[in-house]
């Protein structure tokens, strides 16, 4: 009677040596590729990790800057406006000695006026 499968001693024997080469394969590249490669990966982690840490602290200065430039604008933009209303003070006291200036001139060309009419009319009837 002829074997369905064949299996005979030899075909098993190399069988069972092909498997033990198979798992003695596998464990030595593991050692030699897998580790390696688990190694690479778990160091990019870690970089990435640190970037992703830097780049969040980076995020946080760069607000923290943004908060300190803000108020500082804010305060320029206050201390102009104390330098602008400064000098609106002091253009209205400059217009108003000005106007009272220029009041004062009238009156006294107003007066030499008056004087040089009242010396005409004293000389017209002397």
């Amino acid at each position: 009677m002829d074997r369905l499968l064949g299996f005979d001693p030899q075909l098993l024997f190399d069988a069972f040596i092909t498997g033990i080469n198979v798992f003695l394969l596998f464990f030595a590249l593991s050692y030699k590729l897998f580790n390696p490669v688990r190694n690479a990966l778990e160091n990019r982690k870690l970089k990435i990790a640190g970037e992703l840490k830097s780049a969040a602290e980076d995020k946080e200065a760069a607000h923290v800057m943004k908060e300190e430039y803000e108020a500082r604008l804010l305060e320029v933009r206050k201390e102009a406006e104390e330098i602008l209303e400064d000098a609106r003070k002091r253009a209205k006291q400059r217009e108003a000695e000005i106007l009272s200036e220029a009041r004062e001139e009238a009156n006294r060309i107003v007066m030499r006026g008056n004087r040089e009419v009242e010396l005409e009319r004293e000389k017209e009837s002397a």
